[in-house]
């Protein structure tokens, strides 16, 4: 750990000597910390907002590339296509901890057994920025945010109108094309966007093994948004999201402990997803807001037997979750010194599923016939944001949410900040506490089920600062301390019988380090650099179904490091980006047997070049792994090795 300490360190001293006498902007409008707009002044380093400049500039592809630059963050997925097919853990949290919203609605799924979203096929076209929050946020959106939250915000045109395209080719075959109508007309702002992704692929099975055969991929996404503001008083609006994909998949066929080629297995994804608001201004101190909100996520899967040679299965399944959300929040606005907000929300999901296996080796049959289940949430949240000072701000956050099944529960969180006011340094100070309910499929599956099921609980301690130096120098560290209990895994109640339920049986706990920072060294040329400790372990169910362990959180990685660079000269601009990733251990199955494989540190150099043609249009070039690092991010799944895309973007 001191060797990256130091190379950070030496980093920074460097950037440093570049400050120059100027005073710096941090006042960027964020909703999802505190459920409403504010300054970014009032936040602290567990928010990060990534523009979609930011991800424009590197021409990433999906969401997984797009948010790999960010300290406490780790992207996790089998192959470069559909790259977050995994998830996304904050801070050493569980992949289902982190809850993922589109302008304040929640989407995830209810028919996966752990109830969480996987946003492999998210592509990040239409979208102006994402806010992430490293922290619970229980106390202000109720179930799942333990670990923190993704927000997803639409682009809002306010020009005159426009037509923008995108069109790319590259490695394995990979084509891109994003068509995008826009603009304002009196007072309607409206977007559409449809982007298609397509490639060959690779296989996602680790060729060195023997696994010659590529996996194809195609996504296509299509975001649709309206918005109708006649005066300050009045703003109303409709966003609609719609995904299609189609993944070709490799698994652990052999129960050797490690993927294989598997020719016919393919998997299907529809998504929606659509919220539509009102916000009106009822007085100059009260401000109301509604929102509903609609999801569904269907899930198709099909694997054929391959050859005889294969400890093959025949599987047809389909999985189908649903949800109602309904919310609205009363804004007290006495003075710029104090806003209150009182809320309420209530979700409806519903979930069913179908899945038949057969197994050519021992010529038997599964059926998982899940029926149609659904339950309902309701929450009552008080927000609480108060700047009594110019150098001191605080906010308190308090939530009761209900629940047929465990009646009642209750979080909290709270912050704060103060501004040294001659040295510019920002002090804060923050706890926060989160719950996920349990899954309706940990409730009710046939023979497993357990409705007596408490909430998974969650409570983070953080402490931190953030200095700007002169005009162009940021620099922030923080440590954070994270436990969680009443972790929900399944585990015999009866060994003897073979009889078990999901119960309460784990807990966990993650404590870290982030320090990043940033310098602007002149008008073309900008740095950034980040560093993370995670130590981070949990409970596991031992191989006999029965024993409770604890070992280190998997595909978590101890250390995680990344610098990079964009220069601008003339018609130019070029962005460098190298990341390192440290060693982390997956778990793995060998028959009935598990094992902790170890998989070995990483580090990549991106790189990407933009040629201005004109004002409106812009061809690029970009090469991902230039040094061709075999890496993977599960253990047995190649990642992508050294890729070469190019394009054109064009807006008239």
């Amino acid at each position: 750990m001191k060797k990256f300490i130091i190379a950070y360190v030496l980093i920074n001293l460097v950037l440093f000597t570049y400050a120059e006498c100027q005073d710096v902007d941090l006042e960027k409008i964020v909703v999802t910390p505190f459920r409403t707009e504010v300054s970014s002044g009032y936040n602290q380093t567990n928010l990060e907002i990534v523009e979609n400049t930011n991800w424009g500039k590197r021409n990433n592809f999906d969401l997984g590339e797009s948010l790999s630059l960010i300290t406490g963050l780790d992207v996790v997925g089998g192959g470069k296509f559909g790259s977050a097919s995994e998830g996304i853990y904050i801070r050493g949290a569980l992949t289902r901890h982190t809850a993922y919203m589109l302008e304040g609605i929640k989407i995830y799924d209810p028919s996966n057994p752990s109830s969480y979203y996987v946003p492999a096929d998210f592509l990040t076209s239409g979208l102006k920025k994402i806010e992430i929050v490293k922290a619970p946020l229980s106390a202000i959106y109720g179930s799942s945010p333990m670990g923190g939250a993704i927000n997803f915000f639409v682009k809002r045109p306010q020009g005159k109108p426009y037509v923008y395209y995108e069109q790319s080719a590259g490695s394995f075959s990979t084509t891109k094309e994003e068509l995008e109508l826009g603009g304002k007309k009196d007072d309607v702002s409206y977007l559409f966007n449809i982007a298609r992704l397509d490639s060959k692929g690779f296989s996602k099975a680790k060729e060195k093994n023997n696994n010659p055969e590529d996996d194809a991929y195609q996504d296509t996404n299509f975001t649709f948004k309206v918005d109708y503001n006649p005066d300050e008083k009045l703003e109303t609006g409709v966003v609609t999201r719609v995904s299609h994909s189609r993944t070709e998949n490799d698994e652990d066929d052999d129960y050797n402990g490690l993927p294989e080629d598997d020719l016919n297995n393919i998997s299907w994804n529809d998504e929606l997803f659509n919220t539509i608001y009102l916000k009106q201004k009822l007085f100059p101190m009260l401000t109301y807001k509604l929102q509903a909100g609609l999801t569904s996520i269907y899930r198709r899967y099909s694997d054929d037997k391959d050859s005889p040679i294969h400890n093959d299965n025949y599987v047809s399944a389909w999985y189908r979750g649903d949800t109602y959300q309904l919310g609205s929040n009363i804004e007290f606005l006495p003075s710029d010194k104090y806003k209150a907000i009182l809320g309420y929300d209530y979700t409806h999901e519903k979930a069913d599923s179908y899945r038949y296996e057969y197994s050519y080796a021992y010529s038997s049959s599964y059926t998982s016939d899940f029926p149609k289940h659904s339950n309902h949430l309701q929450g009552i949240f008080i927000e609480q944001i108060i700047n009594p000072t110019t150098s001191c701000n605080m906010n308190i956050s308090y939530r009761v949410e209900r629940n047929p099944l465990f009646k009642k529960h209750d979080v909290i969180k709270g912050s704060l900040l103060y501004t040294l006011p001659k040295l510019n340094t920002d002090l804060y100070t923050s706890y926060s506490e989160g719950f996920k309910a349990p899954s309706l499929y940990q409730l009710y599956a046939p023979g497993s089920g357990n409705r007596n099921l408490k909430p998974e609980e969650s409570k983070q301690w953080e402490i931190g600062l953030r200095q700007p130096i002169r005009n162009i120098f940021t620099f922030s560290a923080a440590y954070f301390d994270t436990t969680m209990k009443n972790l929900i895994d399944w585990a015999y109640t009866d060994r003897t019988f073979s009889q078990g339920l999901y119960q309460n049986v784990a807990k966990g706990k993650s404590r870290g380090v982030e320090i990043k920072s940033e310098l602007q060294a002149n008008e073309n040329l900008k740095f950034n650099a980040g560093y993370t400790y995670t130590h981070a372990k949990q409970d596991y169910v031992a191989d006999d179904s029965l024993t409770i362990f604890h070992h280190s959180t998997i595909r978590i990685p101890k250390r995680k490091a990344f610098f990079g660079a964009n220069w601008k000269y003339k018609k130019f601009e070029t962005l460098v980006d190298m990341v390192y990733i440290g060693t982390r251990e997956d778990r793995i199955w060998v028959g009935l047997t598990s094992e902790f494989a170890k998989m070995k540190p990483y580090w990549l150099l991106n790189f990407s070049l933009n040629y201005n043609l004109k004002d409106n249009a812009t061809i690029y070039l970009k090469i991902n792994n230039i040094f061709d690092k075999d890496y993977e991010r599960i253990k047995g799944y190649q990642e992508e090795k050294t890729a070469v895309y190019g394009g054109l973007k064009i807006k008239f």
